[in-house]
């Protein structure tokens, strides 16, 4: 996916790293949107998200100083009025959502464990092996599974920790998703 600032770098990488997107895409189309007064501008999303539950969302990255601009307030309105009318959900993620080293540095680390290559059936049999054993912590999790597929598994959604919290050895673990389990939290309809 494509990038052109340090927000929406980890933007990708927190949109790679959830479990609730099942798809994304970066500056997919060049919308044409009105203002209130009539005046016509084009406007490109920054992302595009197709969550699992179907609904998609646009996602726009601006630095919360930018949204205290009248002008930036109106535009944003009217891509949220356009949207709507299309039934797509429309998001502005600023510093404070995305800037979060601990969420940043884990995303990471799952991205990267997502773009080993294995084949299918290594994680049909780590599958096998978690629902068997069910690791409470990520330290078992790992003498299970190693470190690498542990990631895995935790990038693939088949058990989750906070992703607010350092990923390390102490780390609790759970089988049912919430909110703060997924690297891309801010997705989340509020």
């Amino acid at each position: 996916m494509h990038w052109e600032s340090g927000l929406q770098w980890d933007l990708v990488y927190r949109l790679e790293a959830s479990w609730l997107v099942a798809d994304a895409c970066t500056r997919p189309t060049t919308m044409n949107v009105t203002l209130a007064d009539g005046t016509p501008f084009g406007h490109t999303p920054h992302a595009v998200v197709m969550r699992r539950d179907g609904e998609l969302v646009c996602l726009e990255c601006i630095p919360s100083k930018h949204l205290a601009k009248a002008s930036v307030q109106e535009r944003l309105a009217a891509i949220r009025r356009h949207l709507a009318d299309l039934s797509v959900l429309f998001l502005v993620v600023t510093e404070s959502d995305l800037n979060l080293p601990i969420t940043r540095r884990n995303a990471r680390m799952l991205t990267q464990a997502l773009r080993t290559a294995r084949p299918d059936e290594r994680d049909s049999e780590d599958c096998v092996q978690l629902a068997r054993h069910r690791p409470a912590v990520l330290t078992d999790l790992a003498a299970l599974l190693g470190t690498d597929a542990s990631l895995r598994m935790l990038a693939l959604g088949f058990v989750y920790a906070d992703m607010h919290q350092p990923l390390e050895a102490a780390t609790s673990l759970t089988y049912t998703l919430e909110e703060r389990f997924d690297a891309a939290d801010f997705i989340y309809t509020k």
